[in-house]
């Protein structure tokens, strides 16, 4: 079975087992912060607020990656395998 993100691997080319394959994806994060450096959201009342909650940080993380992908190294994690060169995206 080829995998669902790129159609690249469908076993690890050295070990022959699929089951430790996984990506390492590099997504561009573009961070509004202050001039402090302390990242911040505006909230509903378009108020800005530095004292993230997890929650905050979680949703602030999900909007900011996006569906662009920088670059993607495919890895085998039972035999330390890995793609070298970077997947094409």
């Amino acid at each position: 079975m080829r995998d669902k993100v790129y159609g690249q691997y469908d076993k690890c080319p050295q070990c022959g087992k699929s089951k430790g394959l996984y990506y390492i994806l590099q997504k561009p994060m573009i961070l509004k912060v202050t001039m402090d450096g302390k990242p911040f959201v505006f909230t509903k009342d378009n108020i800005k607020k530095t004292r993230l909650s997890n929650r905050d940080m979680a949703r602030y993380f999900r909007s900011t990656c996006g569906e662009e992908t920088e670059c993607a190294v495919c890895v085998c994690d039972l035999c330390g395998w890995d793609s070298q060169e970077e997947i094409e995206v």
